[in-house]
């Protein structure tokens, strides 16, 4: 190997710095108990032992304008209080 700057690398390819993946990870998610299913708003309702209890107003009306430009990205887990 020469001592030309252009020339110096590290051959090694990127595995040598990171070592070897078998296999991609795969993203942790919830096991699913049931299929999806859409639920009435009015059935909906806020969990009594949720520690979040102070809801800034500017935050909120800022969530809710986000909502109604992009939608919900992530799914809303809700689940029965009987």
């Amino acid at each position: 190997m020469s001592d030309d700057p252009s020339r110096k690398r590290l051959g090694r390819g990127l595995a040598a710095l990171i070592g070897e993946m078998d296999k991609p990870a795969q993203a942790a998610s919830a096991p699913r108990v049931g299929a999806d299913s859409r639920v009435p708003i009015e059935f909906v309702g806020p969990n009594p032992r949720n520690p979040r209890r102070n809801f800034p107003e500017a935050e909120l009306a800022d969530l809710a304008q986000s909502i109604r430009e992009h939608g919900i990205v992530q799914p809303v887990v809700v689940r029965s209080a009987g």
